[in-house]
C-alpha cells in the first residue's frame, strides 16, 4: 500500500538522521574533551571536519524528509 511504503521510506530517513545526530553529538563531546586536553591541532581539525560533514548530511536528510512529506500531502 502506498501509505505504508511512504511511511517506511520516511521512517528509514528519520532513523538515518537520528543515527547521524548521535554520531554528531559524540564527536562534539569528543572534540570538547580533546580540546580540554590541548589536543594536537591537526587531530582537532580532523574531528571538526568530520563533525561538519555529519551536520551537512543531517541537514540534507531533514530537507529530504520535509520534501517527501510535502509530496505525499499534495
Amino acid at each position: 500500500d502506498i501509505m505504508s511504503n511512504y511511511q517506511f521510506a520516511v521512517d528509514k530517513l528519520k532513523s538515518r538522521m537520528e543515527s547521524l545526530e548521535r554520531k554528531h553529538r559524540y564527536l562534539d563531546e569528543k572534540i570538547q574533551k580533546e580540546f580540554d586536553k590541548f589536543l594536537e591541532d591537526s587531530k582537532l581539525k580532523e574531528l571538526k571536519l568530520e563533525k561538519f560533514k555529519l551536520k551537512d548530511k543531517i541537514h540534507k536528510l531533514k530537507l529530504e524528509i520535509v520534501s517527501s512529506e510535502a509530496q505525499y500531502e499534495t
